[in-house]
């Protein structure tokens, strides 16, 4: 089991830098609007303080989730390096009965 801060690698998500480049006329870069920044070639990686490690498999939904929330992870490790969930759970915020 891993816990630690999600982070959504979205490929068609664009970077505030290259908008900054295409408005001065800055290098090559081509700037085309989208109605919808996420896609099939999303990707989710878990980080904590001691690194990061990238997750797949069928057990976690990456349409779904977003970048920033803390969430639990059990799954095994591949010889790729990446975690293959199996199940995961968000943090949750705590009762107060």
């Amino acid at each position: 089991m891993l816990i630690g801060t999600l982070h959504k690698k979205m490929k068609l998500f664009h970077s505030v830098v290259d908008e900054f480049k295409a408005q001065r006329g800055i290098g090559n870069v081509i700037t085309t609007p989208i109605e919808q920044v996420c896609g099939d070639f999303d990707s989710l990686v878990l980080e904590d303080a001691s690194g990061s490690i990238r997750l797949s498999g069928e057990g976690v939904p990456t349409h779904y989730l977003v970048s920033g929330i803390v969430i639990a992870v059990m799954g095994e490790l591949q010889p790729s390096g990446e975690i293959e969930v199996h199940d995961w759970c968000p943090a949750g915020i705590p009762s107060f009965r």
